[in-house]
């Protein structure tokens, strides 16, 4: 069966903004005094974190989506300009269609060069108790709308936590993938969704990121979720196969790339 689904790319913001923490637009209390020293902690953190080139425009490559053994493959053009094509020429029947679209939006969209943490820099950043976690040093956004909160160290981001649409959302990371120069890829990391009243977990995803370097970008070329919820649990892969890049003069010229993935 053939189906065609094009998906804007404000999915991608709409992704950052749930899972890593974007703030509102709440003004934070005027009373809390700023802390130089978290605004410093935290920009290192970011900057370590490696994202695309900025010439990066999007790829093409043939999709492998498996969900709990359901195999479907397709064809996938994405642009950063603005859309998702894929185009899945055998889809035996997924209990969510546009689920391959939405993940492959999500993935990639956290490897874009942008400041996640723009919005963060807009409240008074504090430090946290100091309870000597080994997650790393509480970082506060101080912002009532959502309770956000980071965790750091080692210089790099290990955790984060926000409430957001009713819901309170953990994030852990798990394992990070050094790629020299002090810069690291995060390999592996869960997600935790709790009732933000009780403190009970509602579902809980696990996800682990395989990366492949391509004209010197490093590409996430396999993408695997584990989906908990209600008793019930879900197994998402995405492969991409000979994926192509594009990129924007004059670094590229627009060229793609030589074929390169999983075979």
């Amino acid at each position: 069966m053939m189906r065609r689904i094009i998906v804007c790319i404000l999915l991608v913001a709409l992704f950052f903004a749930s899972a890593f923490g974007q703030t509102s637009a709440a003004h934070p209390d005027a009373e809390i005094k700023a802390d130089p020293a978290a605004y410093s902690m935290l920009r290192d953190a970011r900057q370590a974190r490696y994202y695309f080139p900025e010439s990066f425009q999007g790829f093409t490559a043939t999709v492998v989506a498996d969900e709990n053994g359901k195999v479907a493959r397709g064809d996938l053009d994405y642009s950063v300009r603005g859309s998702v094509d894929l185009d899945m020429k055998d889809d035996p029947g997924f209990e969510e269609e546009a689920w391959a679209v939405a993940e492959i939006t999500a993935m990639i969209g956290r490897h874009l060069s942008q400041d996640l943490f723009k919005e963060y820099m807009g409240h008074p950043l504090t430090f946290g108790r100091d309870d000597h976690s080994p997650i790393g040093r509480l970082v506060l956004v101080n912002d009532l709308a959502t309770k956000a909160s980071l965790r750091i160290r080692d210089g790099r981001i290990t955790g984060a936590e926000r409430t957001v649409n009713g819901q309170r959302r953990i994030i852990s990371v798990l394992e990070v993938e050094p790629i020299g120069e002090g810069r690291f890829l995060p390999h592996a990391f869960t997600v935790s969704y709790l009732d933000p009243r009780t403190g009970e977990i509602k579902r809980t995803e696990a996800y682990v990121t395989e990366y492949k370097r391509i004209d010197d970008v490093w590409f996430p070329f396999r993408h695997q979720m584990i989906r908990t919820e209600k008793g019930k649990i879900t197994t998402h892969v995405i492969e991409f196969h000979k994926p192509r890049l594009r990129f924007s003069p004059p670094s590229q010229s627009g060229r793609l790339s030589q074929e390169g993935g999983p075979r």
